[in-house]
């Protein structure tokens, strides 16, 4: 498996079969080179990373999470540590609780509905910068994180979304000091988009927009 892992790092057009990568091997990969697999491997890794969202046991931490998101990555580097040992997979959609000395591993069905092709509307506004997500074409449709944002944070109007390569989750939510949610996202989920994303997004927007709802946001052609 380290073999196979070097390979599709550092050769974007050798031929992975994502079905064989754990979840926790697939959050390994660089985002480009996930973006240059065909469709057939990219619906694979989106069956992967939807098989991963869903509840599982809390994570009790040793001491209190510091507020600063580089300490949330290292604790979940660290508690990814101790799973892997065991011979656990990957974690997916992971919510620091009050008073920050616990984690939820929660569902998220607004996601995996998107990554299984199915129709899911997810009404959030995404503060964050496109072009820092990775998608196999452009213009890319990033409707997977409003999906993430709805599921961590429901109920909340604003959500920040930044990609942390090689996050050991798919997504983790944290809140700033200014008490807006702070969504971390492993930009595998964007780079795995179908290259119909329009299509599903299109959906997704046009139902947002129908209530009158913030659309997901969509990264511009690249000029």
């Amino acid at each position: 498996m380290v073999c196979l892992l070097i390979a599709a790092c550092g050769a974007a057009d050798e031929r992975i079969d994502p079905d064989d990568l754990a979840l926790r091997d697939l959050l390994g990969v660089q985002p480009k080179v996930v973006a240059s697999w065909d469709e057939a491997q990219r619906a694979a890794a989106r069956e992967v990373l939807a098989g991963g969202l869903a509840a599982r046991e809390p994570v009790a931490l040793a001491a209190r999470l510091a507020d600063d998101e580089a300490a949330l990555v290292r604790a979940l580097a660290a508690s990814d540590e101790v799973l892997d040992d065991a011979g656990d997979d990957a974690r997916g959609l992971v919510v620091v609780t009050p008073p920050r000395t616990a984690l939820a591993v929660i569902d998220s069905p607004t996601a995996t509905a998107l990554l299984v092709a199915e129709p899911a509307d997810p009404a959030v506004s995404l503060d964050l910068d496109p072009r820092a997500w990775t998608c196999p074409a452009q213009p890319c449709d990033l409707a997977v994180l409003a999906a993430l944002a709805a599921d961590a944070a429901p109920g909340a109007p604003l959500v920040r979304v930044r990609p942390v390569v090689q996050l050991a989750t798919i997504a983790a939510m944290t809140v700033g000091a200014d008490g807006v949610p702070i969504l971390l996202v492993n930009p595998v989920v964007t780079a795995v988009g179908v290259e119909a994303a329009a299509v599903i997004g299109g959906a997704t927007a046009a139902g947002a927009a129908a209530r009158g709802a913030p659309a997901a946001p969509a990264l511009p052609p690249r000029r």
